[in-house]
């Protein structure tokens, strides 16, 4: 049986349309339909595939439950690596788990009662989740039945039914992470001495990424100070025991993110830090940055003392730093290549690895106090009012307060 149904020819000369169907009780169902022209019932067997209502399934294929189906799902497509990444496979497994598989993992693929899981998402609504949160559960069903549904097992994708209500989010206003903060945070941390204080460095002198921060010294060209990124730490999830472990692959975020970029003296310097300390002791690694013991840097480590140094300097200073991850100290790199360098959005784009350059642009660079500051004295005097001000501030000193424009042009020309 076709998709859409099949069209017979009768002994009396017309067309008959024959359809294929499963309804909402799991009865099949072989409606038909006669037709004068086989162009008519052509027209109409198109127009049953156009149709939300007509769940039409092929003979010879299994029909799956939820359950069923999200195994087989997870197994074919999760455990292929550069199909989904770790953060969206995690996510989705916590989703099903929580609020798709307990109400509806009985159910066939192809007659799924969404009144019921509609029902879920507005006491979901009631309880104040965010529309986010819903569309996250409503997206992880529609992309696993669509799977379905290239595979022939169904016909509609008819999670399109199901009405996503919530709260809107409440967006905040962030202080992005300043020069001055991270200075703070380095030199308390070489005071301290701890061990990722060259690590935090490096990526604020170069931009990359935590997760690119395994380098080799045969990646790094240092009379030229050319420092290559070709290699990225990824997290690994084995689909049958769930365990977590972490690999070094080739597969990065995007083609751009095998790229070429420069060595200034502060990145050297952590470079040579590292190697003096792997020498001095003798850690065996091919990598320039690895744990004490000489194993593949750990990033959660990393940003987990990056965060607990913040919260230790803001309990001992008036002065708050910006509650910030790893990122932010890419975004800082990003915001000094255009502030400081002056270096152009495409070059910044190819030293960031960024695939798209507005992700460079919108994301990537953000203003923090000093630039509104100096952006309203532009304004100012844009507009001329600073200019006033500094005029009768003159005015005031010699005397001449509360005199008209006309005669302190005079005065100002004799």
């Amino acid at each position: 049986m076709a998709k859409g149904g099949t069209i017979k020819k009768l002994d009396n000369g017309k067309y008959q349309w024959i359809g294929c169907y499963t309804d909402n009780e799991g009865k099949k169902k072989r409606p038909k339909k006669t037709f004068n022209t086989k162009k008519e019932a052509e027209e109409y067997r198109k127009a049953q595939l156009n149709t939300k209502t007509n769940l039409i399934n092929l003979k010879n294929k299994k029909s799956y439950t939820v359950e069923e189906y999200y195994n087989k799902w997870r197994l074919e497509t999760w455990t292929t690596e550069e199909y989904y990444s770790f953060n969206t496979t995690g996510k989705w497994d916590s989703v099903f788990n929580a609020h798709i598989l307990p109400y509806i993992k009985n159910e066939k693929i192809d007659c799924i009662d969404y009144t019921k899981f509609q029902k879920h998402l507005n006491e979901m609504d009631e309880q104040g989740r965010t529309h986010k949160y819903l569309s996250n559960i409503v997206q992880a069903l529609k992309s696993m039945l669509k799977f379905a549904t290239e595979e022939d097992l169904i016909s509609i994708n008819n999670v399109d039914k199901l009405k996503i209500k919530g709260r809107k989010k409440e967006y905040k206003i962030f202080n992005v992470l300043r020069e001055n903060d991270f200075n703070t945070i380095y030199d308390y941390m070489k005071t301290k001495k701890y061990y990722y204080a060259d690590f935090y460095l490096f990526i604020h002198e170069t931009g990359i990424r935590s997760e690119e921060i395994v380098i080799k010294e045969e990646d790094i060209d240092f009379n030229n100070r050319i420092i290559n990124i070709r290699r990225f730490i990824k997290n690994k999830k084995d689909v049958a025991t769930g365990k977590i472990s972490k690999e070094i692959t080739l597969y990065g975020k995007s083609q751009s993110s095998y790229r070429q970029i420069p060595m200034n003296a502060l990145a050297e310097r952590a470079i040579k830090n590292q190697l003096e300390y792997k020498e001095k002791h003798n850690i065996k690694s091919e990598y320039i940055f690895t744990t004490k013991t000489g194993k593949t840097i750990d990033t959660a480590a990393m940003l987990r003392t990056w965060r607990e140094t913040i919260n230790k300097l803001n309990k001992e200073n008036e002065y708050q730093i910006p509650k910030c991850g790893l990122h932010s100290l890419r975004k800082l790199f990003c915001k000094n290549a255009r502030d400081k360098a002056n270096l152009e959005w495409l070059m910044i784009q190819r030293l960031m690895g960024h695939s798209d350059i507005s992700i460079t642009q919108k994301v990537y660079y953000s203003m923090d106090i000093e630039d509104f500051t100096s952006l309203a004295t532009v304004l100012d005097l844009a507009s001329g009012r600073l200019q006033k001000e500094i005029e009768e501030r003159q005015r005031e000193e010699i005397g001449y307060s509360g005199i008209t424009d006309e005669e302190w042009n005079e005065i100002s020309n004799y």
